[in-house]
């Protein structure tokens, strides 16, 4: 599976990472998956990056997305103010985690949804300083598969 995600339960950090080709189940796997996590609290922190991701299955349409948002809603819905910055510098993967934001937006998703191109700015809006964060990647290049 190219999806991979660590967390940092002292300060409440999540970072999902994304690589290779991606699938909707790759996608719904960790939508559902992470926030299911019985040590987030209310402060938790997700930035979620497609740094590393090359591109997308043909099963990534609107509709698959459309699910895998109402999915992701219900998770939400136990962490009304979550933070959740999406780090896509590629132009396939800003686009749709744009209509990932809108759609989320349209369907009155609890907590903040925001898309940056630079991960240091997705790290400044989370706050947090950017070693803590530079921890949990070096983390996940030690917990995950990476090709």
């Amino acid at each position: 599976m190219p999806g991979c995600n660590v967390f940092n339960q002292e300060h409440q950090m999540l970072l999902v990472h994304f690589y290779g080709i991606v699938t909707a189940d790759d996608l719904e796997l960790q939508a559902v998956s992470v926030l299911s996590n019985p040590d987030f609290t209310h402060s938790t922190r997700e930035l979620i990056s497609f740094a590393d991701v090359e591109g997308f299955a043909p099963d990534v349409d609107i509709e698959r997305l459309a699910e895998i948002i109402a999915l992701h809603k219900k998770q939400v819905e136990k962490y009304p103010d979550i933070q959740v910055a999406i780090f896509a510098p590629g132009g396939l993967a800003f686009n749709l985690a744009m209509l990932y934001k809108q759609q989320s937006e349209r369907l009155g998703s609890k907590g903040e949804i925001k898309v940056f191109t630079e991960r240091a700015e997705a790290v400044t809006w989370l706050g947090g300083s950017p070693a803590e964060w530079n921890l949990l990647l070096d983390r996940m290049v030690n917990i995950c598969t990476f090709r």
